[in-house]
């Protein structure tokens, strides 16, 4: 009794201090004058779940797992304090979302399962694992909804649809660019002027240029998507050609080091002008990397007209008020007490960002008048 006491304490004397310090904040905020260019970060949700899930053995007062929970609300604070975003985007994949694909390939996903799920509950069954997660998902969306972000979730896309369309599409490139925060490899061929990939595990930027200096045989991003048509993508069960990987690739066809885009016409054709050996195999699987571009790129999304506008809704909309009450009020039902007693890093970063949420959403409604 008297330990929930104190808790009890520690959580009104923590949330009087909060209130006054994010109105202080936000008013500061709009003292502030507008950056010359309005950051999008765009966070791949299950790219950021799972990692957090595998990696994170953390547990609460209650000895029940909580690694997804603690290990992604953390992640999320270091990601706004590292790439300093006007609007944060948290992109899920929809129900669905892999049926596109699988028509194209039925055997897309497979069998797929996180990996080292198992490694935080050494001693559980899959179906105990899996529990825990579909769990813990539910509880960290409970906390989106009360933090400043716009969540995005749309039937029949995947979280990567999503994401390129907005990077691709729906950007001004005149006066925005984007951050793609996953360690996903598939978004290295959206990288440009105005995209760049931050890497959470490595705690990394990637440009164009970073990017070919830390891949395999200094691959161009322009040209990545065409490297991994040939080499496949085991994590999604996508099958490349026998015998012919990465760097034998680049030995094949160095065009895919230059920094023009190519495309799968040419790797035909200067296949047909050797003719012999693996470009004789490159040949007979044609079919197969013209298939595993339909499934790979990302650069022209096929979506239909009403997922697009879906899209831009959700893209032009405002994103969740920060309600630091509620942040309170669920870390003490989970047992994070200790999160309470370090809260301050964590209010200062969201409250930040709400505030300049709150700025877009003024400047907004000035233009519509």
């Amino acid at each position: 009794m008297q330990t929930n006491k104190l808790q009890e304490d520690l959580l009104k004397d923590a949330l009087a201090k909060l209130v006054k310090k994010q109105n202080k904040l936000n008013n500061d905020f709009f003292k502030n004058k507008v950056t010359a260019k309005e950051k999008i970060l765009l966070v791949d949700a299950m790219n950021l779940v799972i990692r957090n899930f595998v990696t994170n053995p953390n547990a609460n007062e209650n000895g029940d797992h909580i690694g997804l929970l603690y290990g992604s609300l953390a992640s999320l604070r270091k990601l706004i304090e590292d790439t300093l975003p006007d609007r944060v985007f948290i992109v899920w994949d929809g129900p669905g979302g892999n049926q596109r694909r699988r028509v194209i390939f039925p055997g897309y996903k497979a069998g797929r399962k996180p990996g080292g799920i198992n490694s935080v509950f050494p001693h559980a069954s899959p179906e105990e694992c899996f529990r825990s997660l579909k769990s813990q998902i539910q509880m960290f969306k409970e906390y989106l909804e009360i933090l400043p972000f716009n969540e995005i979730i749309i039937e029949g896309l995947e979280a990567d649809d999503i994401i390129a369309y907005i990077a691709t599409k729906m950007i001004n490139k005149e006066n925005q660019e984007v951050i793609i925060a996953s360690t996903d490899k598939d978004y290295i061929q959206l990288l440009n002027e105005n995209v760049t990939i931050y890497n959470p595990m490595k705690q990394k930027w990637y440009s164009e240029k970073e990017a070919k200096e830390d891949y395999t045989e200094n691959i161009s991003p322009k040209n990545f998507v065409l490297a991994r048509c040939i080499d496949g993508d085991g994590s999604d069960a996508i099958p490349g050609i026998r015998g012919i990987g990465i760097k034998t690739s680049v030995k094949l066809f160095p065009l895919l080091i230059e920094d023009k885009k190519h495309t799968i016409d040419d790797l035909i054709e200067a296949s047909k002008n050797n003719g012999t050996g693996k470009y004789r195999t490159v040949l007979e699987n044609k079919e197969l990397l013209e298939r595993n571009y339909k499934l790979m790129q990302l650069e022209d999304v096929d979506i239909s007209a009403d997922a697009a506008r879906r899209i831009k809704e959700h893209y032009d909309s405002s994103s969740h008020a920060y309600i630091s009450g509620k942040l309170y009020s669920l870390l003490a039902r989970d047992g994070m007490y200790q999160w309470i007693k370090g809260i301050d890093r964590f209010n200062d970063t969201f409250s930040r960002l709400h505030g300049k949420s709150l700025k877009r959403n003024v400047l907004l409604e000035k233009e519509k008048k």
